[in-house]
C-alpha cells in the first residue's frame, strides 16, 4: 500500500484542501471516498483505510472546511465559510470525486468504469446524503454510517438560531445554547459520565485518544452549526429525497447480534 498527501483549492476561495490517499498494490477494484464526521479529520481513519486498501479499494477523503488540516488558522476549527459555507463543502467533495477520476485515469488504474462509493459518517453521513440528490448519478452507490434524522422544524430552528448567533457576536462565535442543541444529550445516557465524549465508543482508549487530540472535540462555531442545520433541512425534503440513490437498509447491533 501507498500513500499519499494531496491539496486543492477549496469552494470558499480562500481555503486549501488536505487530503489523502490509501493506494493498493495490484488491481484497483473500486474507490471508496470518505467524508468524515464533526470535529474530527481524514487521518482518523487510516486504519479502516489501509484494511481496504489490502483489499483492493483506493481509498480517498480530505478534511472539510472547519476540520484538520484544511483550516487558515486555528480559529477557523469548527467555521465552514463566510459565505455558503454548506455549498463549498458539497463542491469540495465533488472536486475530490473529480480529481480521483482524474487520477485513475492519469495512472493507468482505472476509469470512468471503476465503481466508487461515497461513505459517509455522522456529520459526513448529513453531507453524503446532500451529495446524492446534488451529484449522486456520478456515484456507483453510498455508505451511510451513524447517521440520524432531525425533522424540519427542529433543523430549522437550529439554523435560525445560529443565524441569529453570528449576526450578533460573528460567526466565529461558540454558543453553549448550539452546542447543547446539537450534542448535549448524548452523554445523559452514560451518566456518571467519565469524559464529555463517552457516548462516542464503548471503548474507553478510543475515546481518550479523541479527547487529547486537539483536532478533535473543539466547539464547534455558529457559522458551522448554521451551515450543518442547513444542510439537515434540505436532506428532510421529500423533493430532495425523491433525487437519492436506491437505499438498502442494514442494522447491526453488535451486543445483540440483532440484524
Amino acid at each position: 500500500m501507498l500513500e499519499e498527501v494531496f491539496s486543492y483549492p477549496s469552494a470558499d476561495g480562500r481555503t486549501t484542501i488536505h487530503g489523502r490517499r490509501w493506494i493498493p498494490e495490484g488491481k484497483i477494484r473500486g474507490v471508496l471516498q470518505i467524508a468524515h464526521g464533526m470535529c474530527e479529520y481524514i487521518e482518523r481513519y487510516e486504519e479502516f483505510a489501509a484494511f481496504l486498501a489490502e483489499k483492493g479499494l483506493l481509498v480517498t477523503g480530505h478534511d472539510h472546511l472547519g476540520h484538520g488540516q484544511s483550516v487558515v488558522s486555528k480559529d477557523d476549527l469548527g467555521f465552514f465559510a463566510e459565505k455558503d459555507g454548506n455549498r463549498a463543502v458539497l463542491e469540495d467533495m465533488h472536486q475530490e470525486y473529480q480529481l480521483t477520476r482524474a487520477w485513475l485515469e492519469n495512472s493507468g488504474r482505472g476509469n470512468s468504469e471503476t465503481p466508487y462509493i461515497l461513505f459517509g459518517h455522522s456529520m459526513g453521513s448529513f453531507l453524503t446524503r446532500q451529495y446524492l440528490f446534488t451529484y449522486g448519478e456520478d456515484l456507483s452507490g453510498a455508505v451511510i454510517c451513524g447517521t440520524g434524522y432531525v425533522p424540519y422544524a427542529e433543523a430549522r430552528f437550529g439554523m435560525l438560531t445560529a443565524l441569529e448567533k453570528s449576526k450578533t457576536h460573528g460567526g466565529h462565535y461558540h454558543s453553549s445554547l448550539l452546542q447543547n442543541l446539537s450534542l448535549g444529550s448524548y452523554n445523559s445516557a452514560f451518566k456518571p459520565a467519565r469524559t464529555d465524549f463517552d457516548w462516542l465508543s464503548v471503548n474507553e482508549e478510543n475515546v481518550d485518544r479523541y479527547v487529547a487530540d486537539p483536532l478533535c472535540g473543539f466547539p464547534f462555531t455558529a457559522n458551522g452549526f448554521y451551515n450543518m442545520f442547513l444542510g439537515l433541512t434540505k436532506i428532510v425534503e421529500p423533493a430532495n429525497l425523491k433525487k437519492c440513490l436506491p437505499i438498502f437498509r442494514y442494522f447491526l447491533f453488535p451486543a445483540t447480534g440483532i440484524r
